[in-house]
């Protein structure tokens, strides 16, 4: 069983009850009991990954450190190793609600749980993971310490106080004209995503060619979410979150007035973010946003007068898909699959549009070897997420490869356009 006092630690799932008078925020997550957590996210099997014999190789050969190196080095590897401290601190604290209860003040955890309201919450392990948190100091703070006018001057937790600082602000949910990141700490770290990642070691070098999240869960991941809606609402609300900040973007990022006049259907368009900006500077444009069923059935309904149709269908199958469509748009798709499911996707939407039909699509351009950065990091970052699905980001020749390989030619390839977060837009038309 879980200990009581340690529950708010485990999984939750998405449901919410209402704070008591006098809090910061509307919700917060209703704790789940041990059975509920085993019957929403079954168990997967526990496979033995063995240890790889290390190479023999001479010392001669090896790579030795001068003695001045060996303290930073050191430094940074268990700064790597700890790295998940703070993800699983920050996961907790955000499903706790903390972020809103916080809001503009400075409190101490004792007047944040009497906030919550919440008789479970152990006030010293979540004042230990405010005080790491705390610590988290390159870049803009996630949560600042300062000192109460509490406590009794031996160092016990009533005399520290916490608030937030401009990252963790961004955790905090309903904040008008703010984008609420506390979704995507949810999707990321809840346990069948977090869970993917200790089948890496299978899947990289255990003779497992399923991907670690299907290995983790029993089912692929978008089968999975549809089938678990506890975390497909937080999955759907980290897509619209981010086709919402990226929606300026988009529009600015690429001449659309080509198509004013012409049918655009959005693949995976979710709520239709992307398509209603557009379409209200180009409303000639006739716009589609094409997404499961079950997200559809989700969406918040669009301003009257709209240009944009909310479709659901399945792009795995030409006949869902709207007909005489001009241009199938594709934004952060294609990466989610693996080669032969992105072709089974192409030859669906070279089915589906006419002999005249393009592809627009953005989607990153991985770099070269050798090249560093911000940005490129963030891409090798995602595609190390990808690889948990069975997706990838792709260079320029596997984009040329894949798209020639199931009917489409590039026309023309912009890398690393600024106003799209550096991604690529490339564009197709069916080969000849």
């Amino acid at each position: 069983m879980v200990n009581p006092r340690l529950a708010f630690l485990a999984p939750t799932t998405l449901s919410w009850r209402e704070l008591p008078k006098g809090a910061n925020h509307h919700f917060i997550p209703k704790m789940t009991t041990e059975s509920s957590i085993e019957s929403s996210h079954p168990p997967s099997p526990v496979r033995h990954v063995p240890s790889l014999p290390t190479p023999s190789r001479p010392s001669s050969q090896k790579a030795v450190l001068p003695a001045d190196q060996i303290g930073p080095a050191k430094e940074r590897m268990f700064s790597l190793l700890h790295s998940h401290f703070v993800a699983n601190c920050l996961y907790t604290v955000v499903n706790l609600g903390v972020p809103d209860v916080l809001g503009g003040e400075t409190l101490t955890v004792r007047q944040i749980v009497d906030r919550i309201g919440n008789t479970d919450v152990n006030e010293d392990l979540l004042f230990r993971q405010l005080r790491l948190l705390s610590e988290e100091t390159d870049g803009p703070r996630l949560f600042i310490e300062s000192s109460s006018s509490n406590g009794g001057g031996d160092g016990d937790a009533e005399e520290f106080a916490y608030s937030l600082g401009p990252a963790g602000a961004l955790l905090q949910t309903n904040v008008a004209g703010q984008a609420s990141m506390a979704c995507a700490v949810q999707h990321s770290f809840e346990r069948p995503l977090w869970s993917a990642w200790s089948e890496l070691p299978g899947a990289t070098y255990g003779g497992s060619a399923i991907p670690p999240f299907t290995a983790a869960n029993g089912s692929p991941v978008f089968e999975y979410y549809q089938a678990h809606p506890e975390s497909m609402v937080p999955f759907q609300e980290f897509m619209a979150t981010n086709s919402a900040t990226a929606v300026d973007g988009m529009v600015e990022g690429y001449d659309w007035s080509q198509l004013e006049g012409k049918r655009v259907v959005d693949v995976g368009g979710g709520y239709g973010e992307v398509m209603s900006a557009v379409t209200e500077k180009y409303p000639d444009i006739e716009a589609y946003s094409l997404d499961l069923p079950g997200v559809i059935d989700m969406a918040p309904a669009l301003p009257d007068g709209s240009n944009v149709n909310l479709v659901g269908g399945d792009m795995f199958d030409p006949s869902t898909i709207p007909p005489n469509c001009d241009v199938a748009f594709l934004r952060h798709i294609l990466h989610d699959w693996t080669p032969d499911a992105c072709g089974r996707i192409l030859e669906s939407l070279h089915g589906a549009l006419p002999d005249h039909g393009q592809l627009l699509i953005v989607d990153a351009v991985m770099p070269g070897p050798g090249v560093t950065g911000p940005f490129s990091k963030v891409q090798k970052q995602v595609d190390m997420l990808m690889a948990m699905f069975g997706g990838q980001e792709r260079t320029l020749g596997q984009w040329t490869e894949l798209l020639e390989n199931h009917g489409w030619e590039i026309d023309s390839v912009v890398e690393n356009t600024p106003s799209l977060n550096l991604d690529g837009i490339i564009t197709c038309s069916k080969g000849k």
